[in-house]
């Protein structure tokens, strides 16, 4: 159990800086925001999934420069899926988990290839601030039998020259296994989360509010579990949601097959997971997000229809403050004065908004 926090930070409801959106042309459109870091100067770097660019704004939201491209050459991406700043080194990821790092200015450091674990892949998922990371690989491994189970997956330590040692393996998600292979997960059922906040790696499965957080070594330097979350049951409008959702993404004609197969393979839990996000703080405090049924959604950055209340915590455990989030903004950042967020507010012109926290 974990003492409730002793403050509430509140977090502005009207940005205090705003980048793109419908009026905005060049640089300043964006789409497809994948990724947002908080470089140690104020300036913001945001990963674009398609365009595949990594574009340096500054603390008044001035476009500096962009990194990248699409590509396959040093410096290009095919795709870019996330973004790190590790003090004055962007790092940006692609869908393989393949890493180029740049200076702050935009010039290639170098790749930082998928990491070897045992004889296979490790896909990195975050950096610590000497360039070390860690990673996982959800393991293909039959269960006993078909139908629902438990899937798992190994996280391992990995150095800076990409040598990695397996430190836990853990639950990675709910999923159906079927014709000799693991289907889709079960929709809004529990599943791994994990984030390097400083020099921990803080890690959860959601079947109940737990979590901990590792040092480098896998032992644990605090471990956490929080009595009285609301529990709640996944209802019949949650589904129609979803399959809304999809069938969205999968438009008719042609995506009438999808719908059908869709209605009847689907699997949903019973009950939302007991929270949904971690991101780390630049100042290495862990945020956790309550479940949202958009997370559940296909899309790539879905957006909170409502006010989100996260939860602070340090990584030795301590409940900080709770702080809510508000309606129709996506956290992506955080700093140790600022939410930094997205917003969709029309079809096609994406927003990144930064929001003042107020610490009391």
């Amino acid at each position: 159990s974990v003492v409730p926090p002793v403050s509430d930070w509140v977090v502005s409801g009207q940005p205090r800086l705003r980048i793109g959106g419908p009026q905005a042309k060049g640089p300043y459109a964006l789409r497809d925001v994948s990724g947002v870091a908080a470089l140690s100067d104020g300036s913001i770097a945001v990963a674009l999934l398609n365009a595949a660019e990594i574009r340096i704004f500054s603390a008044r939201g001035v476009h500096i420069r962009t990194i990248g491209g699409k590509g396959y050459g040093q410096g290009m991406f095919e795709s870019l899926w996330e973004v790190y700043a590790i003090a004055d080194t962007i790092i940006g990821v692609n869908n393989f988990g393949v890493g180029q790092a740049f200076t702050r200015d935009g010039r290639f450091v170098r790749i930082i290839p998928r990491a070897i674990v045992g004889g296979y892949q490790v896909k990195r998922k975050g950096f610590f601030p000497d360039g070390g990371s860690f990673g996982m690989r959800v393991d293909p491994r039959a269960p006993d039998g078909s139908g629902r189970a438990t899937q798992m997956l190994t996280i391992a330590r990995i150095d800076p020259n990409g040598r990695g040692v397996a430190i836990g393996e853990y639950p990675a998600r709910q999923a159906v296994y079927r014709s000799g292979q693991w289907a889709d997960g079960v929709i809004f059922g529990p599943r791994f989360t994990a984030t390097i906040v400083g020099d921990a790696i803080c890690i959860g499965y959601p079947d109940r509010f737990s979590f901990k957080c590792l040092n480098r070594d896998g032992s644990t330097r605090a471990a956490v579990q929080r009595g009285g979350w609301p529990r709640r049951l996944v209802t019949a409008s949650n589904r129609d949601r979803y399959f809304a959702a999809f069938d969205s993404a999968n438009p008719l004609p042609r995506g009438r097959r999808a719908q059908e197969d869709a209605r009847r393979s689907t699997v949903f839990a019973s009950e939302l997971p007991a929270f949904g996000r971690f991101l780390a703080s630049s100042d290495h405090m862990l945020w956790i997000s309550p479940p949202a049924f958009e997370d559940a959604t296909l899309s790539l950055t879905p957006i909170p229809s409502s006010n989100s209340p996260w939860s602070v915590y340090s990584t030795d455990g301590k409940w900080v403050a709770d702080a809510k989030i508000p309606a129709g903004v996506r956290l992506m950042a955080v700093t140790s004065k600022d939410a930094i967020g997205l917003r969709k507010d029309l079809p096609g012109y994406e927003q990144i908004t930064v929001h003042a926290i107020l610490k009391r």
